[in-house]
């Protein structure tokens, strides 16, 4: 499955994108317990499949690290398009999305939610084929 050139290059916004509704992984947890390690490795296994720049996700890896250590993880939606040739982020996935110029293998969302108590449930998402 490809999105974006390899499949017409279709211009689409990221809120049109579908997603299957079980997860790939889950976790939860008070902030100061969060154990992200099973939300991370499964990022790390998509990103090892690109023939290249692999090691993009830990720059997204690192901002989600520092959000948990801060206390600043907010509830939000996180997007992350796989490529051939490296890892997108929100940013610049909805950038090549919108433009019809975005080649992906694979796009996962991770969704974040964060109460009042510091309780937070994170979850991983996979693309519906």
């Amino acid at each position: 499955m490809y999105i974006g050139k390899k499949n017409g290059g279709k211009k689409m916004n990221i809120n049109e994108l579908k997603f299957k509704k079980e997860p790939i992984d889950a976790t939860n947890n008070r902030i100061d317990c969060l154990n992200l390690s099973s939300i991370f490795s499964a990022l790390i296994k998509e990103s090892a499949k690109c023939d290249c720049y692999s090691s993009d996700i830990v720059y997204d890896i690192y901002a989600i690290m520092k959000e948990v250590e801060n206390k600043t993880l907010k509830s939000e939606v996180k997007y992350f398009g796989f490529r051939d040739c490296g890892v997108d982020f929100e940013t610049f996935l909805s950038l090549r999305l919108e433009s019809g110029l975005g080649v992906y293998r694979d796009i996962w969302k991770m969704v974040i939610f964060r109460d009042k108590d510091d309780y937070v449930d994170i979850a991983l998402y996979g693309m519906e084929v």
